[in-house]
């Protein structure tokens, strides 16, 4: 999940860094407090992260004031709700994403689970 919130974010700003729009405040309102504080430290150079911070960095040269606010899960909020029914709908379909990566995250994340096990 860690992974895909992450991705999530990244694929959101490099949109925005691509559109015709205003440049006008970003909030990123993200649910899982390891992926906010990947985006606030990226103490361990985390590959969504860095991509992200990356992106966010050049929207911030484009004049765009973006922040990252954590909010809580599962407690009624319309979007986060939303964004939840949307990450679950393109977990469960077959078309794979094809920005995908295996992250050194994942894979130290499996590896510990198969130690463990």
């Amino acid at each position: 999940m860690y992974d895909a919130k992450l991705h999530a974010v990244q694929e959101a700003v490099t949109s925005l860094l691509i559109t015709t729009a205003s440049r006008a405040p970003v909030f990123i309102c993200i649910d899982n407090q390891a992926a906010a504080d990947a985006l606030r430290f990226n103490a361990s150079n985390h590959e969504y992260a860095r991509h992200t911070l990356n992106v966010i960095n050049n929207l911030q040269h484009l004049g765009c004031h973006v922040s990252t606010v954590w909010c809580p899960a599962h407690c009624g909020i319309r979007g986060n709700e939303r964004a939840d029914f949307l990450a679950k709908s393109g977990a469960s379909g077959t078309v794979p994403c094809h920005f995908t990566l295996t992250t050194k995250t994942w894979l130290l994340a499996q590896a510990r689970k198969e130690f463990l096990k």
